[in-house]
């Protein structure tokens, strides 16, 4: 079956984007960044609204806006790995998204977190076995699943493009 879009859903916001931008460009299609809409949305920088709301507003938040995204055509979606904390978001994802998770390996994220400014990280860390736990329980739900961990953002886009191409075909 034929989807209209992409979506991009890895830890590390980021690496995310990096990737996201150089998929966007090769394959022509408009880039939307959850957490740039959030803060498009609010007028408020994301850090400082998950200090005002917290957390589990910003789950819901995003579960709203996310269930909303079916209504764009040609647009490679980028989230964070939050949209995993609740299986709801990939079922509303999927109807119109081919899914493309970003992994790594454990040791590797916690590095990549530790090092950032991340406003999540705590959060994230705490909960990233839940995430591992959702990739493997519903893999079926993804169309395509790639380990960053020793690739480059450019030989991460040529891996997705191949799969791409094998899926659509």
């Amino acid at each position: 079956m034929y989807k209209p879009n992409l979506t991009i859903i890895g830890l590390m916001n980021n690496v995310n984007k990096k990737i996201a931008k150089q998929l966007s460009t090769a394959l022509q299609m408009h880039l939307l960044n959850t957490n740039d809409l959030i803060e498009y949305e609010t007028g408020i920088k994301l850090n400082l609204f998950l200090n005002d709301y917290g957390e589990e507003y910003f789950y819901k938040y995003e579960k709203k806006l996310l269930g909303t995204l079916d209504k764009y055509e040609n647009v490679l979606i980028c989230t964070s790995c939050t949209a995993l904390f609740d299986f709801e978001n990939i079922k509303a994802l999927a109807k119109t998204s081919y899914i493309i998770i970003l992994t790594a390996q454990m040791q590797l994220i916690e590095e990549r977190i530790e090092k950032s400014r991340f406003c999540m990280k705590n959060s994230v860390l705490k909960n990233w076995e839940t995430y591992i736990q959702n990739i493997s329980e519903n893999a079926n739900m993804y169309d395509i699943i790639i380990d960053t961990s020793t690739a480059t953002p450019k030989d991460v886009v040529e891996n997705i493009l191949k799969e791409l191409n094998r899926i659509v075909k």
